[in-house]
């Protein structure tokens, strides 16, 4: 399981004899000799960066794409802390919240940071966000240092000059680092950023460049186009190479991906895509390719070279055949344990005095699921972890609203379905019309009174937030973040029934995109 509050954060991170003004800040006034800052070989974040040797600590690896080879460190700015920047580790934690979760929450004692879902639906979007997100990209080709923040990012022209400036005072390279903005939105913003944020196109970055390799390989699927808003968390069939108009937000497992336009290094599709060995490639022009066109909603195969990419049509015998041999090792789960049936405090989930930790969550994973389980070994850390009090509803209490209002019923006629199993579509109507119906299911009466009376008795007057613990999540090589949802409970307010909030929970785990990874 990725438990990010486990992760121990011990190093201090200093600089060297880097002369700087009476505010504390590097002077970056050209002739000044920067020295290397970054001590510590795997360091987790910096506070400068003063040689090259110190970003190639921080940077991602080379791409696989070799025009233009770069490297990347994604930048954070936290403006509760005073503006404090961080240089992250990107090797380490390539996406922001992983950095953020492990290193700026409530176990480092400072702000809470929301589960993925939640940060991706606000720390790029909303305007009194906790942070400014970003990266420096070094692109090797044109020998240019970008500043870069994701194409959806609607940071505005203060936040952008915030970070950049930062940036620029923080690092041996300030004197020569360029903003680039990644979107139409951004370079019509770019307009209005100050004379002191340059500035550099990406027709300026990339001349003369129309193929980017992001992540190499071989793959086959339907070909289709979508916007980048119709997949963005939206489900999408994992057997589709998609052709992309722009940079979504994020994407649910498909067979490859084709974008038209360029992405950064470390843009959070790159990532998934590296993670889920999946195919990935931009192409100027692709979407009004007549080539690619020609093929839409055919079988085809997609090779991601380092200098060429092809796109040839396969039968759909070929590609059963090719999904067959490359399908991924089935996930092992558990069944459901029914056998607890009490609301049980998160310190008291785990048996560790008849057992060891190992033992202790493989039986308490089928009662109350990884996250769960796994919190309430957080739980008795001790001081140097504070956890939050918490309590776990046990699958029992899960497993009771489903045969109660006739839901699993309808889940094992899926097993039969032949459309459920062979549309998309119908599939996803079904779900759909499953979570729809949890919702206005029934709890059992007594069931909710025992959660309310545990509230009223031991969280009185406190709005409460339910979250997710499956037998499928956290599960070493699935992790399931993002795919379930959270919600809140108010005994208090009308607006917020507990009811409401553990019926929208349960009912996240059967969501399209959730069963479609899980399928996978």
């Amino acid at each position: 399981m990725h438990n990010p509050l486990l992760i121990a954060v011990t190093l201090l991170i200093g600089c060297g004899p880097i002369e700087t003004d009476d505010t504390g800040k590097i002077n970056t006034t050209p002739g000044i000799q920067w020295e290397c800052a970054v001590d510590e070989d795997v360091p987790e974040w910096a506070d400068q960066v003063g040689c090259w040797e110190d970003f190639g600590k921080l940077a991602s690896e080379p791409l696989d794409a070799s025009i233009p080879g770069a490297r990347s460190s994604k930048t954070i700015v936290d403006r509760i802390d005073s503006d404090r920047l961080y240089f992250t580790n990107s090797q380490k934690y390539p996406i922001h919240w992983d950095f953020a979760s492990a290193n700026l929450s409530a176990a480092n004692g400072m702000a809470f940071v929301p589960d993925l879902g939640s940060f991706n639906a606000t720390e790029y979007t909303t305007p009194d966000r906790r942070f400014i997100l970003g990266a420096i990209t070094y692109y090797e080709e044109p020998d240019v240092w970008a500043y870069e923040i994701a194409p959806y990012d609607t940071a505005d022209v203060e936040m952008i000059t915030k970070a950049y400036t930062e940036i620029r005072d923080n690092a041996y390279f300030g004197q020569d680092l360029f903003f680039h903005p990644s979107s139409e939105a951004q370079g019509a913003l770019a307009e209005g950023l100050p004379e002191e944020v340059n500035i550099i196109t990406t027709d300026e970055l990339f001349a003369g460049i129309t193929y980017q390799p992001l992540n190499l390989g071989t793959t086959m699927g339907l070909l289709t186009f979508h916007t980048a808003e119709e997949v963005d968390g939206q489900y999408t069939n994992f057997r589709e190479v998609v052709v992309l108009d722009q940079i979504p937000n994020d994407i649910s497992i498909v067979a490859g991906i084709v974008t038209d336009a360029f992405q950064t290094p470390l843009s959070h599709i790159n990532v998934l895509s590296q993670n889920r060995g999946t195919p990935n490639m931009s192409l100027i022009g692709a979407w009004e390719d007549p080539e690619l066109r020609a093929l839409e909603g055919k079988w085809v195969e997609l090779t991601v070279g380092p200098f060429e990419h092809t796109v040839v049509e396969v039968t759909q015998a070929e590609a059963d055949a090719w999904w067959d041999a490359n399908r991924p090792e089935p996930l092992e789960t558990v069944p459901m344990d029914l056998t607890v049936q009490a609301l049980v405090n998160t310190e008291d989930i785990l048996q560790l005095d008849t057992m060891n930790l190992s033992d202790a969550l493989a039986v308490a994973i089928p009662a109350f699921g990884g996250k769960c389980s796994h919190f309430g070994g957080l739980s008795l850390i001790g001081d140097e972890c504070p956890v939050p009090e918490a309590f776990g509803v046990p699958v029992f209490f899960y497993n009771q609203f489903m045969e109660e209002n006739g839901f699993w019923a309808r889940v094992e006629a899926w097993e039969t379905d032949v459309d459920f199993a062979s549309d998309p579509d119908y599939r996803h109507a079904e779900l759909e019309q499953l979570q729809a119906d949890m919702l206005a299911g029934t709890i059992n009466p007594a069931t909710l009174q025992l959660v309310l009376d545990k509230l009223a008795a031991e969280f009185p007057g406190i709005r409460m937030r339910f979250r997710s613990s499956t037998n499928a999540e956290d599960l070493g090589d699935f992790t399931g973040a993002g795919l379930y949802t959270s919600n809140s409970g108010n005994p208090d307010d009308p607006a917020e029934p507990v009811d409401m909030a553990m019926k929208a929970t349960w009912s996240s785990v059967w969501n399209p995109r959730a069963f479609e990874e899980r399928d996978y």
